[in-house]
């Protein structure tokens, strides 16, 4: 179902303001979706036919053209109304997808939290704090670097399928990743 059939259709507050709309102006008027399919047609007083095809207002949300509207001068009413009610329903999906998204980042921090708390060991601690970053949206990647008390080595923790090994010449103190290392673990 196109999105602009679903605004008029469906939503509770866009339908009924549709129709008193269409009814307070009789006059005539089709809205149609972005494919030309019909999602509404209205006579104009005493028994006129559908809107004049001849005067067409498109519905544009962010660019995208979800539909037009057909009809005299009120076309262009209806049309810019249509739009405002379309934008703002995308705002709110928006909204509600960023409010998801930060939900699960949360989630995934009480979660990561949860299962450290118990551990008194460093690399349970890593596969578990690497195991958690792995389940992050949009294909995030992470790795957590530990370092040899003794020779300042620097390697990667394994992963969460159990790769794990030495960063070629890093050492603690040397380097863009050496003084990451030791500002971090000061």
């Amino acid at each position: 179902m196109s999105e602009l059939r679903r605004l008029i259709v469906r939503h509770r507050h866009v339908a009924p303001m549709v129709s008193a709309l269409l009814a307070s102006m009789d006059a005539a008027v089709t809205i149609r979706d972005g494919e030309g399919a019909v999602i509404l047609e209205r006579g104009g007083p005493a028994g006129a036919g559908p809107g004049d095809p001849g005067i067409r207002q498109d519905v544009v949300v962010d660019g995208d053209m979800l539909g037009w509207v057909e009809g005299g001068r009120t076309a262009r009413g209806i049309a810019a109304v249509l739009a405002y009610a379309a934008a703002r329903e995308r705002d709110k999906r928006s909204l509600a997808n960023e409010a998801l998204e930060r939900y699960r980042e949360l989630s995934l921090i009480y979660d990561l939290a949860a299962t450290i708390g118990g551990s008194d060991t460093v690399e349970p601690v890593v596969h578990a704090a690497v195991t958690e970053l792995s389940r992050l949206p949009h294909d995030a990647r992470g790795f957590v670097l530990l370092a040899d008390g003794d020779s300042g080595t620097l390697r990667t923790a394994p992963e969460a399928d159990g790769e794990g090994g030495p960063i070629t010449e890093a050492r603690a103190g040397v380097g863009i990743v050496g003084e990451a290392a030791v500002s971090g673990g000061s």
